[in-house]
C-alpha cells in the first residue's frame, strides 16, 4: 500500500461504483461507511420533472424489472415519468442481493450528504436539461449548497452559478492552459477545483491532456488540483508520484485513511 498524502480528499466515483450499484443509495451510504469525503453523481431529469440520479441517457444498463431482465425497448430517462422508472428496480443488475434498489432523487441524495457531513460532486449533466428544469435542479440547493461542487463546462455558466449559491465550490474538467487558469481564477478565486484525469483505458474518449508533471505543476499554481479516475493502490502510487492532489476521485478501489 502506498504512503497516501495527508489532507488529501477522497471522491467517491458515483458512489462505491466498485462494490456496490452505481447512483444508488446503498452506494451513497457506502460511501459514508466508508469514511469518503466527497460523493461524485450524475444528475438526470424524468418526464414529470422529478431529479433523480442516472448516469446514461437511458435507464436500460442498469434497470430491470421483476424477473431480472432488462427493459425490451429502449427508455430514455427523459421519456418515462418518476412511477414509470421506479417500476424497475436498480440494483439487481449488479448483483442480487442489491435487488430492489430504486431510483434514488436528488433531493434525497443532497438532503442525506448534507445530514452526514459530506460533500458532494455534482456533474455538468444538468447542462441539456431545459430552462424549467434547471430551475428545479437550482431550487433543490436552496439552503446553500455550502457542500455542493458543481462541475462546470464554461466560465460563464460558472459565474451564474456562484452568483446564486456564493457558498458553493465550482469544479472544472481538464483545464491545463495558463491563460485559461488565470481568467477563471480571476473571475471566481483559486478555491476552483480542476480536475485531471490519468491516462488509462476507462478514460481513452478523453481528449485533452492527461495528468502529468507539467500540467500538475501549472493547475496547482492557481488552483486545486484534483485527480481521476483511480481504481487501485497502483494508480494512486503513479498520481502521487506525479503530484499531490487536493482530492482524488476513485471507484472504490482505493480506500479513505481511517479518521481518529
Amino acid at each position: 500500500m502506498c504512503q497516501k498524502e495527508k489532507g488529501m480528499l477522497y471522491q467517491a466515483h458515483r458512489g462505491v461504483q466498485k462494490e456496490y450499484p452505481e447512483n444508488t443509495m446503498a452506494s451513497i451510504r457506502a460511501a459514508k461507511e466508508q469514511g469518503y469525503d466527497i460523493i461524485e453523481i450524475d444528475p438526470a431529469v424524468t418526464k414529470d420533472g422529478v431529479l433523480v440520479l442516472m448516469h446514461d441517457d437511458t435507464i436500460n444498463r442498469t434497470a430491470r424489472d421483476k424477473n431480472g431482465l432488462a427493459p425490451v425497448k429502449t427508455l430514455d430517462v427523459r421519456d418515462i415519468t418518476f412511477d414509470e422508472a421506479n417500476a424497475y428496480e436498480y440494483g439487481g443488475w449488479f448483483d442480487e442481493k442489491y435487488r430492489g434498489e430504486k431510483l434514488p432523487t436528488l433531493k434525497e441524495v443532497v438532503g442525506y450528504a448534507k445530514e452526514n457531513g459530506m460533500r458532494v460532486k455534482v456533474d455538468n449533466r444538468y447542462m441539456r436539461f431545459s430552462k424549467e428544469d434547471l430551475e428545479r435542479f437550482f431550487a433543490i440547493f436552496s439552503y446553500g449548497a455550502d457542500n455542493i461542487t458543481f462541475n462546470c463546462p464554461s466560465l460563464d455558466f460558472a459565474k451564474e452559478i456562484k452568483r446564486r449559491f456564493p457558498a458553493c465550490t465550482i469544479g472544472f474538467d481538464g483545464i491545463t492552459e495558463e491563460n485559461e487558469l488565470k481568467e477563471i481564477t480571476s473571475a471566481l478565486g483559486s478555491d476552483v477545483e480542476i480536475w485531471i484525469p490519468m491516462n488509462k483505458p476507462q478514460t481513452a474518449w478523453w481528449k485533452k491532456e492527461f495528468l502529468n508533471k507539467e500540467n500538475a505543476r501549472l493547475v496547482a499554481k492557481y488552483a486545486k488540483l484534483c485527480v481521476w479516475l483511480i481504481d487501485n493502490e497502483r494508480e494512486l502510487a503513479e498520481a502521487l508520484a506525479v503530484c499531490s492532489p487536493y482530492a482524488i476521485e476513485t471507484t472504490g478501489g482505493v480506500k479513505p485513511p481511517k479518521k481518529a
